[in-house]
């Protein structure tokens, strides 16, 4: 059961490790000017994140060694190659998180957005009085135009008569119902656009709280007396993720290390006395 327990520990201080390690990669590599100098500052930054690991089998054993400048120097080669892992974890959970949450706030304002001209496209469109399809009634227009009343009133510029102005306020009549055809036509492609707009957008996310995490513990610190803003428990997580990684990475193996006790040596027997 112990070698179990020490295979396990292992393994899960393994992944903090790497997980660890990654992150430090790939903060280093954002240092770099040019993409060699990113590779060489990550290589750097990933091995000082390993060496976090050994630091402490190094300290315990100079300790019980009695070797006390070499535990000082453990100390603060730990010190250092923390710190610094413990400020690259920062920044890239702050990244990722802050992100995402951005991103989920830019969506849910576009949503709210799209929405908003949606229902102001439909307003509009109950606004336009019935009319037949733009086609038939450009048709008819043409249809005036070949008349003879057409040319006698110059293009309905001129009534000189009673027959003449029935005549142009027909076709002024056709006129308007061709501009409320055009425009609902102009509408119902702007409508079908917009829905198609709403269709790519997950409306469960863009609804939500932009960090729901981070909300939900605020309304429960809120419940329990204590007034904290989303942003104050953004923060709070973002270190704690920090400290999780780096305390489990950096002691993590020295832990799961301890179920096979490699630092301990058996007593000798006690030797057999012959009678």
């Amino acid at each position: 059961m112990r070698h179990v327990l020490g295979v396990l520990g292992v393994l899960a201080a393994g992944v903090l490790l790497a997980v660890s390690a990654a992150m430090n990669w790939r903060f280093g590599f954002s240092l770099g000017k040019t993409e060699l100098d990113g590779q060489i500052y990550g290589a750097a930054s990933a091995a000082a994140d390993c060496f976090k690991a050994l630091v402490p089998f190094f300290f315990f054993a100079a300790i019980r060694n009695r070797m006390w400048s070499q535990a000082a120097a453990s100390a603060v080669v730990w010190v250092v190659v923390t710190a610094y892992s413990l400020t690259s974890a920062l920044g890239h959970a702050a990244l990722n998180r802050f992100d995402t949450a951005g991103n989920r706030a830019m969506q849910a304002a576009s949503y709210k957005d799209l929405r908003s001209d949606l229902k102001r496209a439909e307003e509009q469109m109950s606004w336009i009085p019935q009319h037949r399809p733009s086609l038939a009634v450009l048709s008819e227009i043409d249809s005036k135009k070949t008349q003879r009343m057409w040319g006698w009133t110059s293009g309905c510029t001129n009534t000189p008569n009673k027959s003449a102005r029935d005549f142009c306020q027909d076709y002024h009549k056709l006129s308007a119902e061709l501009a409320s055809a055009q425009q609902s036509d102009q509408l119902t492609r702007t409508i079908a656009s917009i829905k198609g707009e709403l269709a790519k957008v997950d409306a469960p996310s863009a609804m939500s709280e932009a960090d729901p995490q981070a909300a939900v513990l605020a309304k429960l610190s809120a419940a329990l007396g204590l007034t904290m803003k989303t942003e104050d428990v953004q923060t709070a997580l973002t270190v704690f993720i920090a400290m999780l990684l780096e305390i489990g990475s950096g002691f993590g193996m020295f832990v799961a290390f301890s179920q096979w006790r490699l630092h301990e040596q058996s007593a000798p027997g006690v030797p057999a006395m012959k009678p």
